[in-house]
């Protein structure tokens, strides 16, 4: 059994989430202590700077600042994790971190998640896994979504099958899964889930929001349905391609239709846009009744009335909150990479061809042990 830590940065580069979790890789999981920090302005600004770089070069030529400001903002969540726990680090066997992911291009072999996984190591004291998507890019496959094994072990722990498990953050992915085979889970991007709202907020605000909080302008917005159907005939070439397939946020754009609608018609626009590539990402036989919802992107209540909306065209379903089934939806992201650490550990796969598309299943995942500074 091993004490791990899981850290997660999302695309929506609003901050860090970090958990703490008993697992054996496997179906035991016992998650624990939960804690986020937010990034200022200034270093979301830095982050988007560097994004903008290594997209135009494909190649990884973030500045070492912005490498190192990040590592240290997660050492720095790690601390403070620990001694909200009461523990320290000689009672954590691994660290389970993503980094924080710049782009995504599968299609020509290209995954690039900036951090430091020797520095992390080195300022915690405590073993550091990172780069967990290489691995499967380089075995042929999309290296992403990483989240279904995850989910798989969770419904697994209270028989809820089949179900559809969708955590939106900044790309929307989902987890069909139908039993607890590897065989019985299937997984890929959506589309958008928080990105272009939250795209279209900060050019709205001028980088004042980030965010449509609470849904606080969808809500009393229309969808405008010209926009609407610009949005899906411009992702219509992704949404009808066969899965397995992931995306990267360079991949959705807004549409200049969006721009000439007020502020709360063009989030309702955009949210209701999310909730259609969701549901119509999936075949009609394969639309399980069960759906459990997991990720920032819902507690945006406009999202979800728009998703139910589509389904009860087609299903009868049964929409639940991950919280409301005893999962943790908040947090679920960190919780992955916790999971998956131990499984790269401990040898097992941490994606497979079902989901990934890879050839064969890919172990993945870097190890890194702390030095003296």
């Amino acid at each position: 059994m091993l004490i791990c830590i899981g850290l997660m940065s999302g695309t929506s580069m609003d901050g860090i989430d970090a958990t703490l979790m008993k697992t054996d890789g496997k179906q035991y999981i016992k998650s624990g202590i939960t804690l986020s920090i937010s990034y200022d302005s200034d270093f979301k600004i830095k982050l988007r700077e560097a994004e903008t770089l290594v997209r135009s070069a494909k190649i990884n030529i973030a500045s070492k600042e912005v490498i190192n400001e990040s590592t240290k903002l997660h050492a720095k969540l790690v601390r403070l994790l620990l001694k909200k726990a009461n523990l320290i680090p000689q009672n954590i066997d691994l660290i389970g971190y993503h980094g924080q992911a710049l782009y995504h291009n599968p299609a020509e072999g290209i995954t690039i998640q900036i951090g430091d996984g020797q520095l992390l190591s080195n300022l915690t004291g405590i073993k550091v896994i990172n780069d967990f998507r290489s691995d499967d890019i380089k075995n042929g496959g999309q290296g992403a979504p990483l989240a279904p094994l995850y989910h798989q072990a969770l419904v697994t722990k209270i028989n809820y099958f089949p179900v559809a498990v969708v955590n939106c953050g900044g790309i929307a992915n989902i987890s069909l899964i139908t039993g607890n085979n590897n065989d019985q889970v299937i997984g890929f991007d959506t589309g958008p889930g928080n990105v272009l709202i939250d795209r279209y907020i900060r050019f709205k605000t001028e980088n004042l929001e980030f965010f449509d909080e609470d849904g606080k302008y969808g809500l009393t917005g229309k969808v405008n349905e010209v926009a609407l159907n610009k949005l899906i005939e411009k992702l219509s070439p992704y949404l009808n391609k066969k899965f397995p397939k992931s995306l990267d946020p360079g991949d959705l754009n807004l549409v200049e239709e969006i721009y000439n609608l007020n502020i709360n018609d063009a989030c309702a626009t955009l949210e209701n846009f999310t909730a259609y590539c969701i549901v119509n990402s999936v075949p009609v036989n394969m639309l399980p009744e069960k759906w459990v919802l997991a990720g920032g992107g819902w507690k945006n209540p406009v999202i979800t009335k728009f998703l139910e909306e589509y389904l009860v065209k087609k299903i009868n379903p049964i929409i639940t909150k991950a919280n409301e089934i005893g999962l943790d939806g908040e947090y679920m992201e960190a919780e992955i990479f916790a999971y998956l650490a131990a499984r790269s550990f401990l040898k097992l796969p941490i994606t497979i061809p079902g989901v990934t598309g890879s050839k064969t299943p890919s172990l993945g995942g870097i190890l890194f042990l702390p030095q003296s500074l």
